[in-house]
């Protein structure tokens, strides 16, 4: 018996590994904080940083720079990154200036809620996870940031690239394959929002839409649903919500099309907020809905 057990040690490890791998996290937010931000493209607050990258990423790695730190209005371990940072020094020196600072700078860009570095750990709005580094355990970030201390950076949403370099995007097929098998649960406790999934990625993703309507105005961008296409205008998805972020260059180029125009973007994706109310509205006559498939949209970051 002992030589046995010995013997199933091994798998045993390996089995909690696998479960742990696979294992489900679950974020809580305010409810009054789902509803302020669901409509809306970008978040703004004041961000006290306490880690940052000193130089931006390579090309291709995603040419970003990376800060974590938290703040008070999204109550999160996060993370703030601006694109194509090598060419935003002054906003890029803000934010290494900041991190030894007692201050918090201010800040506004996409807000973005996506299961990409969970690590395992459940998270609740107001409760700050610890930050050790520039990539602590987080599911929220502010990507890609448009202001910083008042300068305007939405020049900097532009594809990834450099004069020897451009970064391998993801590709339609293989991106919204990914986000389509992603299941999650919804739920509502008192005052909070629950979403449980697990860790995805697929970031930077290179692909063209079909506009299905006039995009809607928000308060600080465009929304429109989009048939998304891919390789020879196959379509991939029937309908997707995109999200438009004003002064970007690709929001100024779309609120001048209409039903049936084409673009190609670049888009990251986020939970659809807007999506889990709509699900919690109708679970009291369905309530099958809140256990589905995780709800998504896409951050337009540039276009081509």
């Amino acid at each position: 018996m002992k030589n046995t057990r010995t013997k199933l040690l091994p798998l045993l490890y390996c089995l909690l590994f696998v479960v742990r791998m696979n294992g489900q996290v679950t974020i809580s937010l305010r409810k009054s904080f789902v509803d302020s931000i669901n409509n809306r493209a970008t978040v703004s607050t004041n961000y006290k940083i306490l880690f940052a990258h000193d130089r931006p990423n390579r090309i291709a790695v995603d040419g970003d720079l990376h800060a974590s730190g938290y703040d008070n209005i999204v109550g999160l371990a996060s993370v703030i990154e601006i694109m194509n940072a090598a060419g935003q020094s002054t906003a890029c020196g803000h934010i290494q200036q900041a991190v030894n600072s007692t201050e918090t700078i201010s800040i506004t860009g996409a807000w973005r809620l996506w299961f990409e570095h969970p690590q395992h750990v459940d998270q609740t709005q107001g409760t700050i996870v610890p930050i050790e580094d520039t990539n602590p355990a987080h599911v929220f970030e502010i990507h890609p940031i448009t202001n910083i201390q008042g300068i305007d950076i939405s020049s900097s949403l532009v594809p990834i690239k450099n004069d020897k370099t451009e970064y391998a995007y993801k590709t339609a097929e293989n991106a919204f394959s990914s986000y389509d098998k992603k299941s999650c649960k919804i739920s509502a406790e008192g005052d909070m929002v629950l979403v449980q999934s697990s860790q995805i990625g697929d970031n930077y993703v290179k692909f063209k839409i079909s506009l299905l309507e006039t995009p809607l105005e928000a308060e600080d961008g465009f929304i429109v649903h989009c048939k998304v296409l891919g390789d020879n205008d196959t379509e991939v998805e029937a309908s997707v919500r995109m999200i438009f972020i004003k002064n970007s260059a690709p929001a100024n180029s779309v609120k001048l099309l209409g039903a049936g125009d084409k673009m190609e973007v670049l888009g990251i994706p986020r939970v659809c907020l807007n999506e889990v109310v709509n699900r919690l509205a109708l679970s009291a006559t369905n309530p099958d809905i809140l256990n589905a498939f995780l709800p998504y949209e896409m951050i337009i970051v540039a276009q081509f």
